[in-house]
């Protein structure tokens, strides 16, 4: 018997090794009880066929010693025999009759039966046509499933590579931030709820796929009765051979008792109506078994009506799992995102709060205090000069300023101390200083310097030195006591437009005297270009592959982005 074909090949391999699933080791148990019913049912046959030869052997003697005392009194019976004999021929018309029709009975059934197995078969070829298709449309979404997968995996990758890229990028703003960090808790929140959502949507999916278990369980089990059903049949089948065979051999005994009446020239009237009941018998236990076949094979086709109807649903089922397990990637890859907005979210707050941090301790309270005020002017100028700077025309030529004589009544000396006087003010009096800041006004030009295409090292070096006028403001303390004025040295290029009280006041003051003396600063022997030196910090912030938003210039760089890139990558 064979066993039913398996819904899955994967459930068999557990850890890379052939294991027998409990309902397999069930089945082979049950088959092996059946085999020992079956044992117990041949020895119980073969012990009464043991006991059915032995009384027709008594019988067989009974009836030989029956026919030596016919044969006594055969003289007296002859005439009896004629008479015997007449109804004898007749008895062998209707045997011979009654023989005809019961082999054209058998031979009917047996096309029957032959019809019937042949539909069967074809039946079960096309529920095996039917599982291979199955089993194919299963593996072939088992490979899109592990396309997926790896599709998967290599967007992951292409993420992690895109995050650690977006890693090197600096914040730009303290107001970028905190827009930032507030988009950032109202996409966690949003991630969140979508979150729990996705986990409803989850759990509705485990119960649809346990309902589609217990499904596959039913199936199982219908399974398992239709080829109990079928091993009745067999057994049906071979119990009619059997009685079939015990009938051929009655018919062949009553030939031979026919044959020995005739070489008799007689036989009993007993005997033949022993025959005959036995024959009747045999009859009725061949039709109560056709009635038994009728009935197990009604029952077969209402269990195929019943299996047909599972498999209808189980695979409605089947297409709602696979329309279910695309949901689940769709909204795993949904959930993926939203981790990495949700990450992308976390790391710009955590750079947001380093960067304040950072901030904060950079400048100790004290200096807040003393150089509030200046340092924030200063600044304020140098931008305003770098702005003015860098939107010239690049054909306009570049132009050496004059050297300005250090007197103490220069604009960068009352600009010093017009900034010492202010330095007690609040950190919020700083930051409104820029809004009422002085005029700035460009440097004078006296004369063209006509700068050649290619030019030595050197030289290009020297030229770019006034290229760029902003230069960082350098802090010293006075050598002479802490009561004198605080200044502070700003390039001769940086001139501020004084105002109309402070220049009139400027020509009354005398030569400055030796004790306030300036201290100089020697400029740097080496400086960066004006279009490197365009961030903040050590390294340019044009060797980084974002480009903050106050950064100038246009270097062009190989694996680096671009500025519409760069621009994109910032907003995202």
């Amino acid at each position: 018997m064979d066993t039913p074909p398996r819904a899955f090949a994967d459930d068999d391999d557990v850890g890379g090794y052939g294991k027998t699933p409990e309902p397999r080791r069930q089945r082979l148990e049950n088959l092996e009880r059946k085999v020992e019913l079956l044992c117990r049912e041949k020895g119980s046959l073969v012990r009464k066929l043991d006991a059915d030869t032995k009384r027709f052997d008594s019988t067989l003697k009974a009836k030989m010693t029956e026919s030596e005392e016919m044969r006594a009194s055969l003289s007296k019976s002859q005439r009896d025999l004629e008479r015997c004999k007449a109804e004898g021929e007749g008895m062998r018309e209707e045997l011979d009759m009654y023989a005809v029709v019961a082999q054209q009975k058998a031979l009917l059934a047996l096309s029957q039966e032959q019809l019937q197995v042949v539909e069967l078969e074809h039946r079960l070829v096309l529920a095996e046509q039917q599982r291979v298709m199955r089993d194919h449309k299963i593996a072939l979404f088992h490979a899109r499933e592990a396309e997926l997968l790896s599709e998967l995996e290599e967007r992951d990758e292409r993420i992690v590579e895109l995050e650690a890229s977006l890693s090197h990028a600096r914040t730009s703003a303290k107001a970028h931030i905190a827009s930032s960090a507030k988009s950032a808790s109202s996409d966690l929140a949003r991630a969140l709820d979508d979150n729990a959502k996705l986990s409803a949507r989850v759990d509705e999916l485990q119960g649809t796929a346990a309902s589609l278990k217990a499904k596959e369980k039913e199936l199982a089990k219908a399974v398992t009765e239709k080829e109990k059903l079928l091993g009745q049949v067999q057994k049906l089948e071979a119990s009619v051979e059997v009685w079939k065979g015990k009938e051929k051999e009655v018919r062949a005994q009553l030939d031979e008792r026919m044959t020995e009446e005739e070489s008799r020239d007689g036989s009993s009237d007993k005997e033949i109506r022993a025959l005959k009941a036995q024959l009747r018998a045999a009859k009725t236990d061949l039709d109560a078994k056709e009635g038994e076949c009728v009935d197990l094979q009604e029952e077969m086709a209402t269990l195929k009506e019943k299996s047909k109807e599972r498999e209808r649903e189980l695979k409605m089922k089947l297409k709602e799992a696979a329309a279910a397990s695309e949901q689940v990637t769709s909204l795993q890859e949904e959930v993926d995102a939203l981790k990495l907005s949700q990450k992308k979210a976390s790391a710009d707050a955590h750079r947001a709060k380093v960067a304040l941090m950072e901030a904060s301790a950079s400048v100790g309270p004290e200096e807040r205090k003393k150089t509030a005020s200046p340092v924030r002017a200063a600044k304020v100028v140098k931008e305003k000069i770098r702005k003015a700077a860098t939107a010239e025309p690049e054909s306009e030529a570049e132009t050496i300023p004059k050297k300005t004589k250090r007197t103490h009544g220069s604009p960068t000396a009352k600009l010093t101390k017009k900034a010492s006087k202010s330095a007690p003010a609040s950190e919020d009096e700083a930051e409104s200083l820029p809004a009422a800041s002085p005029k700035i006004r460009k440097a004078p030009r006296p004369s063209k310097v006509v700068i050649p295409k290619s030019l030595p090292l050197g030289e290009s070096s020297i030229l770019n030195r006034f290229a760029k006028p902003a230069v960082p403001v350098i802090k010293r303390k006075s050598i002479v006591s802490d009561k004198a004025p605080k200044i502070t040295v700003t390039p001769a290029d940086e001139d501020v437009e004084p105002d109309a009280d402070e220049s009139a006041g400027d020509k009354s003051i005398g030569p400055e005297k030796k004790k306030k003396r300036k201290l100089l600063v020697n400029k740097p022997a080496f400086k960066w270009d004006p279009i490197l030196e365009s961030g903040s910090g050590v390294i340019p912030s044009t060797f980084s592959p974002m480009k903050p938003p106050g950064a100038i210039g246009s270097i062009p760089r190989v694996a680096f982005p671009t500025s519409s890139s760069s621009r994109s990558l910032s907003r995202i």
